[in-house]
């Protein structure tokens, strides 16, 4: 791994090769992209990273790590929580990263509103954003307001609840759950609107803690619950779709605008389409790991129209405050590409 003022003068380099030809992909630029462990899958990463490889210019070498990975090789061991790696992108500590949309909310406040409860009908209503106007202009909200870069977003699949022996069919039903929960927004939402009472601990720890009867369900997403075995310990689980799952990836932006314009072209496009491809991926993972569910025994529960309203009219208070940090425009304009508004079926009441 070359140091950075070694990858610093390869960029001014690159940048005076170019009035010559080519830069020889001999000699790329080397950065290290961090994927956030909340996040999950590097698949994304090493994607974009092989296109780079194989791309035209191959200006540029991502070294894809692990949080933990991170830690070992450049931070002396120290744990590296997920908050830190958007510290560490910002001070050009590393160059690119993938983490929870609602922590680059500090960022661009309009991307509070991807963790919204009810927000995305389905993965259709999520791609039309992503993939559309609406993405742009959260990833120009980035560009603006902060020292990084927004490059596209990905999802990790819908959120869900599992129970370890209470059958969930209605809003009374959650009240008094004591859940594993996550740190996004939405707990909020599980917490003061739903009563239920949400633990704050890692994905892993929710069978240890069931076991011990100091839980009784799990906030996840299918991929996750199959990937923690949370089967041992959950026999219920209810279709809320509550939310989405969502990431972005960030360049930092002093490192972006030092590359030749042709190198920052390679890497946009990398991004994007592994970004497009982990979108895809994300959906099947998620029905495969939903019909793993059921082949284990999980009963699955689909909520009831009317019991689903319950559930987003409950929320509707929770929307009401975020336009405030969130801001008006940017709901309506998630809204706006929603599949009612486009005329391709039901869609979730707001």
């Amino acid at each position: 791994m070359r140091t950075r003022s070694a990858r610093l003068l390869l960029a001014g380099a690159c940048a005076a090769f170019l009035s010559r030809g080519p830069v020889s992909a001999a000699a790329p630029v080397e950065f290290r992209w961090v994927v956030a462990k909340e996040h999950g899958s590097d698949a994304l990463a090493r994607d974009a990273a092989d296109r780079l490889k194989r791309a035209e210019g191959g200006y540029l070498a991502a070294e894809v790590l692990s949080t933990a990975e991170y830690s070992a090789r450049y931070n002396g061991g120290r744990p590296m929580v997920t908050a830190n790696v958007l510290k560490a992108l910002l001070v050009g500590e590393i160059e690119v990263c993938q983490i929870p949309s609602y922590l680059a909310g500090s960022l661009s406040p309009p991307l509070l509103a991807l963790d919204l409860p009810f927000m995305f009908d389905d993965f259709e209503h999520a791609e039309r954003v992503f993939d559309g106007p609406v993405g742009r202009r959260l990833g120009e909200g980035i560009t603006n307001s902060s020292g990084a870069r927004g490059l596209a977003f990905s999802h990790s699949g819908y959120g869900l609840i599992a129970t370890k022996s209470r059958e969930v069919r209605g809003l009374a039903d959650f009240r008094g759950l004591r859940i594993n929960s996550s740190r996004r927004p939405v707990a909020d939402v599980l917490s003061k609107i739903y009563r239920l009472e949400p633990s704050i601990t890692p994905p892993e720890g929710y069978v240890p803690l069931a076991e011990a009867d100091l839980l009784d369900g799990s906030e996840t997403t299918a991929v996750r619950f199959m990937s923690t075995r949370d089967y041992r310990q959950a026999k219920f689980a209810v279709d809320t779709r509550h939310y989405l799952a969502t990431s972005v990836i960030l360049v930092n932006e002093r490192f972006f605008q030092r590359l030749p314009a042709a190198a920052r072209g390679e890497l946009e496009k990398a991004v994007r389409g592994a970004a497009a491809a982990d979108r895809r991926r994300a959906a099947a993972d998620d029905a495969k790991a939903r019909a793993e569910m059921k082949a284990q025994g999980v009963l699955w529960i689909e909520l009831d129209a009317d019991a689903r309203r319950a559930l987003q009219m409950a929320a509707r208070g929770y929307h009401s405050n975020a336009k405030e940090r969130a801001g008006t425009e940017i709901l309506r304009a998630l809204q706006g590409e929603s599949t009612r508004a486009k005329g391709a079926g039901p869609s979730v009441e707001r």
